[in-house]
Protein backbone atom coordinates (compact mmCIF):
# COMPACT_ATOMS: atom_id res chain seq x y z
CA UNK A 1 0.00 0.00 0.00
CA UNK A 2 1.46 3.16 -1.02
CA UNK A 3 0.96 6.07 1.05
CA UNK A 4 -0.42 9.24 -1.06
CA UNK A 5 2.36 12.39 -2.18
CA UNK A 6 1.35 15.61 -0.76
CA UNK A 7 2.24 17.02 -3.95
CA UNK A 8 -0.47 15.20 -5.50
CA UNK A 9 -2.59 17.20 -2.59
CA UNK A 10 -1.04 20.43 -3.57
CA UNK A 11 -1.46 20.15 -7.00
CA UNK A 12 -5.28 18.96 -7.00
CA UNK A 13 -8.23 21.02 -7.64
CA UNK A 14 -11.80 21.58 -6.15
CA UNK A 15 -14.92 20.26 -7.87
CA UNK A 16 -15.92 23.83 -8.29
CA UNK A 17 -12.14 24.35 -10.06
CA UNK A 18 -12.64 21.72 -12.21
CA UNK A 19 -16.31 22.56 -13.26
CA UNK A 20 -14.87 26.08 -13.62
CA UNK A 21 -11.97 24.44 -15.74
CA UNK A 22 -14.49 22.73 -17.73
CA UNK A 23 -16.58 25.76 -18.68
CA UNK A 24 -13.07 27.69 -19.57
CA UNK A 25 -12.32 24.29 -21.70
CA UNK A 26 -15.60 24.35 -23.30
CA UNK A 27 -15.89 28.28 -23.89
CA UNK A 28 -12.58 28.25 -25.68
CA UNK A 29 -13.11 24.83 -28.03
CA UNK A 30 -10.78 23.03 -26.05
CA UNK A 31 -10.56 19.60 -24.10
CA UNK A 32 -8.25 18.81 -21.10
CA UNK A 33 -4.67 16.72 -22.25
CA UNK A 34 -2.63 16.50 -25.64
CA UNK A 35 -5.11 15.45 -27.71
CA UNK A 36 -7.07 18.48 -29.10
CA UNK A 37 -9.11 16.39 -31.44
CA UNK A 38 -12.42 17.88 -32.83
CA UNK A 39 -14.10 14.20 -31.72
CA UNK A 40 -12.63 15.25 -27.86
CA UNK A 41 -14.04 18.67 -27.60
CA UNK A 42 -17.62 17.53 -29.06
CA UNK A 43 -17.25 14.93 -25.90
CA UNK A 44 -15.71 17.88 -23.79
CA UNK A 45 -19.09 20.21 -24.35
CA UNK A 46 -21.52 17.33 -23.96
CA UNK A 47 -20.07 16.18 -20.40
CA UNK A 48 -20.54 19.58 -19.50
CA UNK A 49 -24.20 19.20 -20.09
CA UNK A 50 -24.63 16.26 -18.60
CA UNK A 51 -22.59 17.38 -15.83
CA UNK A 52 -24.91 20.12 -14.60
CA UNK A 53 -27.66 18.26 -15.22
CA UNK A 54 -26.70 15.57 -12.61
CA UNK A 55 -25.87 18.35 -10.39
CA UNK A 56 -29.46 19.55 -10.59
CA UNK A 57 -31.16 16.25 -10.56
CA UNK A 58 -29.91 13.65 -8.49
CA UNK A 59 -30.33 12.97 -5.21
CA UNK A 60 -28.43 10.60 -2.65
CA UNK A 61 -30.73 7.69 -0.95
CA UNK A 62 -31.31 7.79 2.71
CA UNK A 63 -29.06 4.49 3.26
CA UNK A 64 -26.32 5.76 1.40
CA UNK A 65 -26.44 9.13 3.43
CA UNK A 66 -27.28 7.21 6.52
CA UNK A 67 -24.21 5.26 5.96
CA UNK A 68 -21.78 8.19 4.69
CA UNK A 69 -22.60 10.21 7.80
CA UNK A 70 -21.37 6.92 9.75
CA UNK A 71 -17.78 7.92 8.56
CA UNK A 72 -15.77 9.29 12.00
CA UNK A 73 -12.43 9.72 10.57
CA UNK A 74 -10.96 12.45 8.05
CA UNK A 75 -10.54 10.60 4.68
CA UNK A 76 -8.90 12.20 1.42
CA UNK A 77 -10.81 11.26 -1.78
CA UNK A 78 -8.02 11.49 -4.39
CA UNK A 79 -10.50 11.74 -8.03
CA UNK A 80 -8.70 11.12 -11.11
CA UNK A 81 -10.59 12.82 -14.37
CA UNK A 82 -10.05 14.01 -17.53
CA UNK A 83 -12.78 16.60 -19.14
CA UNK A 84 -13.31 14.22 -22.90
CA UNK A 85 -14.44 11.25 -20.80
CA UNK A 86 -18.18 10.21 -20.71
CA UNK A 87 -17.90 7.77 -17.54
CA UNK A 88 -16.40 10.86 -15.54
CA UNK A 89 -19.07 13.15 -16.30
CA UNK A 90 -21.74 10.59 -15.80
CA UNK A 91 -20.19 9.99 -12.15
CA UNK A 92 -18.17 12.21 -10.54
CA UNK A 93 -20.94 14.61 -9.55
CA UNK A 94 -22.41 11.90 -7.77
CA UNK A 95 -19.11 11.25 -6.01
CA UNK A 96 -19.08 14.70 -4.87
CA UNK A 97 -22.71 14.90 -3.87
CA UNK A 98 -22.03 11.78 -1.39
CA UNK A 99 -18.44 13.48 0.11
CA UNK A 100 -20.32 16.77 0.64
CA UNK A 101 -22.69 14.78 2.69
CA UNK A 102 -19.64 14.55 5.50
CA UNK A 103 -17.74 17.18 6.44
CA UNK A 104 -15.14 14.57 7.00
CA UNK A 105 -14.57 13.74 3.35
CA UNK A 106 -12.61 16.16 1.13
CA UNK A 107 -12.30 15.58 -2.44
CA UNK A 108 -9.45 16.01 -4.54
CA UNK A 109 -9.09 16.17 -8.30
CA UNK A 110 -6.59 15.30 -10.37
CA UNK A 111 -6.07 15.07 -14.49
CA UNK A 112 -5.28 11.53 -15.13
CA UNK A 113 -2.28 12.25 -18.09
CA UNK A 114 -0.85 14.79 -15.67
CA UNK A 115 -0.32 11.98 -13.01
CA UNK A 116 0.23 8.49 -14.25
CA UNK A 117 2.46 7.22 -11.30
CA UNK A 118 -0.56 7.25 -9.56
CA UNK A 119 -3.30 6.66 -12.41
CA UNK A 120 -1.02 3.06 -12.78
CA UNK A 121 -1.11 1.95 -9.43
CA UNK A 122 -4.60 1.72 -10.09
CA UNK A 123 -5.40 0.37 -13.35
CA UNK A 124 -8.41 -1.54 -14.63
CA UNK A 125 -7.57 -4.57 -16.82
CA UNK A 126 -4.43 -3.31 -17.62
CA UNK A 127 -6.22 0.46 -18.97
CA UNK A 128 -5.72 3.54 -17.29
CA UNK A 129 -9.76 3.87 -17.10
CA UNK A 130 -11.36 6.98 -15.49
CA UNK A 131 -13.07 7.93 -13.38
CA UNK A 132 -10.98 6.48 -10.25
CA UNK A 133 -11.70 7.22 -7.05
CA UNK A 134 -9.15 6.61 -3.86
CA UNK A 135 -9.62 7.00 -0.78
CA UNK A 136 -7.17 7.76 1.96
CA UNK A 137 -6.96 8.12 5.90
CA UNK A 138 -6.20 11.54 5.79
CA UNK A 139 -4.10 10.73 8.91
CA UNK A 140 -1.77 7.98 7.80
CA UNK A 141 -2.16 9.25 4.14
CA UNK A 142 -2.30 4.97 3.64
CA UNK A 143 -4.71 3.70 0.84
CA UNK A 144 -8.62 2.55 2.54
CA UNK A 145 -9.96 1.28 -0.73
CA UNK A 146 -11.22 2.69 -3.87
CA UNK A 147 -13.74 2.51 -6.89
CA UNK A 148 -14.04 2.60 -10.61
CA UNK A 149 -14.05 3.64 -13.36
CA UNK A 150 -17.82 2.61 -13.36
CA UNK A 151 -20.40 0.51 -11.59
CA UNK A 152 -20.08 -3.46 -12.18
CA UNK A 153 -23.02 -3.49 -14.27
CA UNK A 154 -21.74 -0.87 -16.82
CA UNK A 155 -18.53 -2.63 -16.73
CA UNK A 156 -20.10 -5.60 -17.85
CA UNK A 157 -21.65 -3.81 -20.41
CA UNK A 158 -18.81 -2.36 -21.50
CA UNK A 159 -17.19 -5.88 -22.26
CA UNK A 160 -19.31 -7.16 -23.62
CA UNK A 161 -19.74 -4.67 -26.40
CA UNK A 162 -15.97 -4.41 -26.55
CA UNK A 163 -15.88 -8.39 -26.97
CA UNK A 164 -18.05 -7.84 -30.08
CA UNK A 165 -16.65 -9.35 -33.05
CA UNK A 166 -16.41 -7.42 -36.06
CA UNK A 167 -15.51 -5.02 -33.20
CA UNK A 168 -17.66 -2.19 -32.92
CA UNK A 169 -17.14 1.84 -33.56
CA UNK A 170 -16.84 3.94 -30.94
CA UNK A 171 -20.23 5.15 -31.15
CA UNK A 172 -21.74 2.03 -30.94
CA UNK A 173 -20.22 1.02 -27.98
CA UNK A 174 -20.80 4.40 -25.93
CA UNK A 175 -24.48 4.72 -27.27
CA UNK A 176 -25.78 2.04 -25.17
CA UNK A 177 -23.33 2.25 -22.56
CA UNK A 178 -24.45 6.11 -21.69
CA UNK A 179 -28.35 4.66 -22.37
CA UNK A 180 -27.26 2.51 -19.48
CA UNK A 181 -26.48 5.66 -16.97
CA UNK A 182 -29.71 7.58 -18.28
CA UNK A 183 -31.76 4.39 -17.57
CA UNK A 184 -29.96 3.42 -13.95
CA UNK A 185 -30.28 6.95 -12.81
CA UNK A 186 -27.01 6.78 -10.49
CA UNK A 187 -28.92 3.93 -8.68
CA UNK A 188 -26.08 1.63 -9.09
CA UNK A 189 -23.35 3.66 -8.19
CA UNK A 190 -25.04 4.96 -5.18
CA UNK A 191 -26.08 0.98 -3.80
CA UNK A 192 -22.17 0.39 -4.65
CA UNK A 193 -20.55 3.37 -3.11
CA UNK A 194 -22.99 2.77 -0.33
CA UNK A 195 -21.38 -0.97 0.23
CA UNK A 196 -18.16 -0.05 -0.15
CA UNK A 197 -18.19 3.03 2.35
CA UNK A 198 -19.11 0.47 5.03
CA UNK A 199 -15.88 -1.69 4.29
CA UNK A 200 -14.14 1.07 4.37
CA UNK A 201 -15.51 2.19 7.60
CA UNK A 202 -14.65 -1.50 8.76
Amino acid sequence: MEKLEKTYLEKSISYSQYMQMMHKLVSKEKTSGLDQSPEKIEYTKLNEYRMIRLEKTVHINEYLARTVQSVSKKWIWIILAEAWCGDVAQNIPVLEKIANINPLISTHYLLRDENLPLMDQYLTNGGRAIPKLICYDAETLLPIGHWGPRPLAAQQLMFDLRSQEPPLSFEEIHQPLHKWYTDNKTHDLQNEMERLIKTWIG
